[in-house]
């Protein structure tokens, strides 16, 4: 007896003919043999570590219309432990079920081994003994793969420990790729159409063969099937699954068997399931991140571009977070990409000479942890040959929409500039409304549009007038759309007034000191005491910093301690030297595009920083006329013609409103922005959006620690228990090339409120551009 066949295969057939005086009439009648019994195990395919022990469920159905009795026969592998329910009855047409208990012993190596199964089937003292089905007890180790058949020969299916690819060998000599730890079906992909036009394709309705073969990286599975259309071409793909890695290799060929050249298109076409997942591609040099939606962004036709020029970088990333899980595609030299929804398709130029084979370019599949970065960064070394991920890259990301303003710190009236840019090729029609806070007026604060798309973006201006105190301030930007309201934050930092910055140099106990004094804080600033920022008075002569000036200190758990706001120390081997107080340090009077204060800095020459011999460290504090910000801006030089690399510390030794006790915190992370209160035991998070608020309730007093940079600085909640109090660190992680330069600004910002402090976090937007990388070194 023969199972059951797909639709699409040619079923058995009796044919007769039909005479009717001289007519003859052909009859054909279409036999489909079926097994008594359907024999499946499930989970389907039993895949596990060595050291497994589990049950698995032995289905049965009956295709019978009387009842009976079903005895299993089961035969396995040597290499296991299998113990099962022998028989049951199954009533007419039913299903029903047998457990088994499966045990792979401790050190089974990768493999797949060998469970067949078949029915012995009792009705009215008749037995039919069913055929055989083979499947597979996988066993995976870390670095393993299987690669076997399940149930038939045309179920093929490979897996590592991260991804799990089935073939569908019957129609198509398409894949199915799937996590395996969520079990999430991830890309339907290989299809593919030779033309144009490349519909309706030979190719989805042919049967391939398959070849396996273990390369030195994993497996390679190899499918082809002979062209019906075009004499002498064969078709093939092949897949390669890499032990241990989420990567899997994909690439197409063709062989030429006949005596003309061809030439012609190749269009892979893919299916990614993309529902309920986080949408990214690179276009035109920006990031386009937003939620995939089904039915609008990216739409099936005409919204994102074709041409491969659009694209300096070639992958697309679809992140699941839910399952912990992203879906990458990686590829370089296409004629055409083309994406919408969750389709994937690229196009490639073919020539074949006679008698010939010919591979195109490979691309890959990214399976795995991680996000777009991951991608990114694989994409990078596959394609660019990049060594290791560039440490200061900054990325543009966006909304498929998304409206900028400039500038976001103003002194007084001021032009503003809104720019509204679109990553999609549909065009929208639409309106911009701008809504301010008190205090706030705008000459003109509606504009409308139409005509606007990738190609055609927009940019409006108006002027603001600020009538009210320096401080943080926040509005927003309504984008009125057709199918929708798009809403952005507007930031309002008024970061000074009129008047002047003062700068002198004083005595303070004993120590060359410097007084910065805009209006509203003065500073206090030594190269005497470790280039220290140590002292931040306002107008009432509440002191705002913690530090022993002019003495040095110990301090929770550092030995030699400066407090205040500086640049400290250092980190080598997980170890902290607060140590550059101990160095020669310079100051001097700075001045950049209108912000006013000081500039310190020293080379080391001591036997303890001998590895950090060849650099310049420096610190410049700036501020603005009646501004409750200060700018702190660490500054370093490699003047070697080595590279180097390194960590620093930037210390923020807090005691808000004149009171060390009282403090909390709050720190945004990707789970939650956290609220941390005084606490008799100590605790330190860094935050994952480049800001930190620390206040005091009690005093209303507050103040943010803000960054621009989005790599290679990281600042931190210090929270070193109510005996000592919270405190802010910022850590800068270096690699400098030889004779480079950085810096990494930091905004220190001083507020009566929470609800302004967490406006002043919005200076995390602030361009860089603005700034002068040459003065800080």
């Amino acid at each position: 007896m023969a199972e059951e066949r797909p639709e699409d295969e040619r079923s058995r057939k009796i044919s007769s003919n039909l005479l009717i005086g001289d007519l003859l009439i052909p009859l054909t009648a279409g036999v489909r043999i079926k097994q008594p019994v359907e024999v499946t195990i499930d989970p389907l395919p039993f895949s596990c570590y060595p050291g497994t022990e589990a049950e698995i469920t032995i289905n049965l159905r009956s295709f019978l219309k009387e009842k009976a009795k079903v005895s299993l026969l089961l035969s396995h592998s040597s290499d296991l432990e299998v113990e099962a329910e022998k028989s049951c009855e199954l009533d007419p047409k039913s299903f029903s079920g047998l457990n088994a208990r499966i045990r792979v012993p401790k050190g089974t190596r990768t493999g797949a081994y060998p469970l067949i199964l078949r029915a012995l089937v009792s009705k009215e003292k008749k037995e039919v003994l069913t055929k055989p089905k083979e499947f597979h007890v996988r066993v995976l180790e870390p670095s393993g793969i299987v690669v076997a058949t399940e149930g038939d020969k045309h179920r093929l299916i490979a897996e590592n420990m991260i991804a799990r690819i089935e073939f569908n060998l019957r129609k198509g000599g398409t894949i199915s790729v799937f996590d395996r730890l969520s079990g999430r079906l991830m890309i339907y992909a290989l299809r593919v159409g030779i033309g144009p036009p490349f519909w309706p394709s030979e190719f989805d309705i042919k049967s391939f063969d398959y070849r396996v073969e273990e390369v030195p990286s994993g497996y390679k599975i190899t499918l082809s099937a002979d062209s019906d259309k075009y004499r002498g071409l064969k078709l093939i793909k092949e897949v390669t699954i890499f032990g241990g890695s989420p990567l899997i290799g994909i690439r197409y060929g063709f062989v030429n068997n006949s005596e003309t050249t061809r030439e012609f298109k190749l269009q892979s076409r893919s299916w990614a399931n993309f529902w309920g997942s986080i949408y990214n591609i690179p276009i035109r040099g920006k990031l386009v991140r937003a939620p995939a939606i089904e039915g609008d962004f990216p739409y099936w036709e005409r919204d994102l571009p074709k041409s491969p020029k659009d694209f300096k970088e070639r992958w697309v990333c679809f992140e699941f977070s839910q399952d912990g899980v992203s879906l990458g595609i990686l590829w370089d030299k296409v004629e055409e990409n083309e994406f919408g929804a969750g389709k994937a398709n690229f196009v490639f130029d073919v020539k074949l000479n006679p008698f010939s084979i010919k591979w195109l370019e490979p691309f890959y599949l990214y399976i795995g942890p991680g996000d777009w970065k991951v991608v990114k960064e694989l994409w990078r070394m596959i394609y660019m040959s990049r060594v290791e991920p560039e440490p200061y890259e900054k990325v543009t990301e966006e909304f498929f929409i998304d409206v900028s303003t400039h500038p976001i710190v103003f002194e007084g009236e001021s032009p503003l500039e809104i720019r509204i840019t679109s990553s999609r090729m549909r065009k929208y029609k639409g309106k911009l409304a701008i809504n301010l806070p008190a205090g706030w007026n705008v000459e003109k604060n509606e504009f409308e549009f139409e005509d606007f798309s990738m190609d055609k973006g927009k940019v409006f201006t108006t002027k603001i007038i600020p009538n009210c105190p320096p401080g943080a301030y926040k509005g927003d930007i309504i984008l009125d759309l057709p199918e929708t309201e798009l809403k952005f934050d507007l930031p309002l930092i008024l970061v000074g007034a009129g008047g002047e910055v003062k700068v002198k140099e004083i005595e303070d106990r004993g120590k060359r000191s410097f007084l910065m004094d805009n209006g509203s804080l003065r500073f206090r600033v030594s190269p005497e005491y470790g280039g220290v920022l140590y002292s931040i008075r306002d107008t009432r002569g509440v002191e705002h910093l913690l530090s022993p000036y002019p003495e040095i200190s110990t301090f929770s758990w550092i030995g030699e301690w400066l407090g205040g706001i500086g640049l400290n120390g250092w980190v080598e081997r997980d170890e902290w030297h607060m140590t550059f107080h101990r160095e020669e340090w310079h100051a001097e009077k700075a001045e950049m595009t209108g912000w006013t204060g000081l500039k310190l800095w020293f080379e080391p020459k001591r036997e303890e920083h001998r590895n950090l011999k060849g650099l310049r460290f420096s610190v410049s504090y700036l501020t603005k006329p009646m501004s409750k910000v200060l700018l702190v801006v660490p500054g370093f030089k490699n003047k070697t013609k080595a590279s180097r690399r390194f960590r620093v510390l930037i210390d923020f030794f807090l005691k808000l409103g004149g009171e060390r006790k009282g403090y909390q915190f709050l720190v945004p992370t990707e789970v939650l922005d956290y609220l941390r209160k005084e606490n008799p035991y100590y605790a330190w998070l860094p935050s994952n959006r480049g800001y930190v608020i620390a206040g005091n309730p009690f005093k209303k007093s507050y103040a943010t620690v803000v960054t621009p940079v989005k790599k290679g600085i990281e600042i931190s909640m210090a929270d070193e228990s109510s005996e000592f109090g919270g405190h802010v660190v910022t850590s800068v992680y270096l690699k400098l090339k030889p004779k480079e330069k950085m810096a990494f600004p930091l905004f220190f910002c001083l507020s009566s409120s929470l609800e302004e402090a967490k406006n002043y976090s919005l200076l995390r937007k602030f361009k860089l551009d603005a700034f002068n990388q040459s003065f800080y070194t």
